[in-house]
């Protein structure tokens, strides 16, 4: 409630976009900086500067340089597992779930741990199908422009 009251504040209107994403790690690092009162390394902080803010973080908590570095990428990872768990019984995805993008891809390692799993499978009733469910990583870079150019190839329209 506390992450969503911070992003509210500053968006407004907050959606998964807002917490699931390149920007959304950020938003999830400024709230344990600023609202959780980590501290920020220097060492960060020239990274933040130099425009590598993704790859510090997931570098940081890999290496469990700083603590705000972990935090961030747990919290972040918990969300995706939340997300993932949702959007997989809404849609009644049985088939598995795929992941795909940057973020997935740098974060395999922190997919492949224990603990995503676990937040993964959470739920009261719908457990025992879940843990059911295969979780795919696609690590082809190109596989957003791949799909347009097939769905342009095949297109009726």
């Amino acid at each position: 409630m506390e992450f969503y009251q911070f992003l509210n504040k500053i968006y407004g209107i907050v959606s998964w976009e807002s917490v699931l994403s390149t920007s959304g790690l950020f938003n999830v690092y400024r709230f344990m900086r600023d609202i959780k009162r980590q501290r920020q390394p220097e060492w960060l902080t020239a990274e933040i500067e130099s425009g590598n803010f993704t790859q510090a973080i997931i570098n940081g908590a890999r290496e469990k340089k700083d603590r705000i570095c972990t935090m961030t990428i747990d919290t972040f990872m918990n969300f995706l597992a939340r997300e993932a768990n949702s959007l997989v019984l809404k849609l009644k995805a049985t088939g598995g779930l795929i992941l795909t993008g940057e973020l997935p891809t740098l974060m395999e390692e922190f997919l492949n741990r224990d603990q995503f799993y676990k937040n993964f499978i959470v739920s009261d009733k719908m457990e025992a199908v879940l843990k059911d469910i295969p979780i795919y990583l696609v690590k082809d870079k190109k596989s957003i422009l791949n799909g347009a150019a097939l769905y342009a190839a095949f297109s009726e329209n």
